[in-house]
């Protein structure tokens, strides 16, 4: 299969990181993946040296011109399936549409996937949370996935030294789709298997990040 995987943000954040695990791993899975990049991004360097990676420069977000150019660029890559990674990729693959499905790889509620329902062709979403916030915006559910987050695994760590008591953390926004209530159950049945813990949850919620 021949994967066009665009992700336009400019940071090293989770949906960045998101598109550089999606390209390896297709990759791996044996797909032909072409990547997409916002030039002014820092991401490159990150993707291997091998990696069939196209810089491209889109400064605004609106440009009348950007589906043309990207077409031009795109020209001698044919692919079978678009990934768009957030809100601008979404949008800079429409002109895209009519060559392949366009799926959108909904990483937070805080984007607009909800209003691209009509103007995309399927949804991954991460987490439960997500994906019934989808439905109710009218995403048929046959027309989407639940995938996690993919996760790095290096070489075995070597055992550490069993600590009393065990120290469990969590870290993130406190909002719904960060899944602290999965821990809070997780820590629950610890407890009622008298299990020694002491839990530390760091982090601020949506009123907290308003008043800033």
């Amino acid at each position: 299969m021949r994967v066009l995987n665009i992700m336009m943000a400019r940071g090293r954040g989770g949906l960045e990181n998101a598109a550089l695990d999606t390209h390896e791993a297709l990759t791996l899975a044996g797909c032909a993946v072409t990547t997409v990049l916002n030039a002014s991004g820092e991401m490159r360097a990150r993707f291997p040296q091998t990696a069939d990676v196209i810089n491209f420069h889109s400064p605004f977000a609106w440009d009348p011109t950007v589906g043309f150019r990207l077409k031009r660029c795109l020209k001698d890559r044919p692919f079978d399936v678009i990934l768009a990674h957030g809100n601008r990729a979404a949008r800079l693959a429409q002109s895209l549409r009519r060559q392949a499905p366009l799926i959108l790889d909904c990483h937070t509620t805080n984007y607009s996937a909800r209003n691209m329902i009509d103007d995309i062709d399927g949804a991954i979403v991460l987490t439960q949370h997500y994906r019934d916030v989808m439905l109710k915006a009218g995403m048929p559910e046959n027309k989407m996935r639940l995938v996690p987050n993919a996760v790095r695994i290096g070489p075995e760590p070597q055992p550490l030294p069993r600590r009393e008591p065990i120290i469990i953390g969590g870290l993130g926004r406190l909002v719904p789709n960060k899944g602290f209530d999965v821990l809070l159950e997780a820590l629950s049945i610890l407890k009622a298997e008298r299990i020694n813990f002491h839990c530390i949850i760091h982090g601020v919620d949506e009123q907290e990040i308003g008043r800033a």
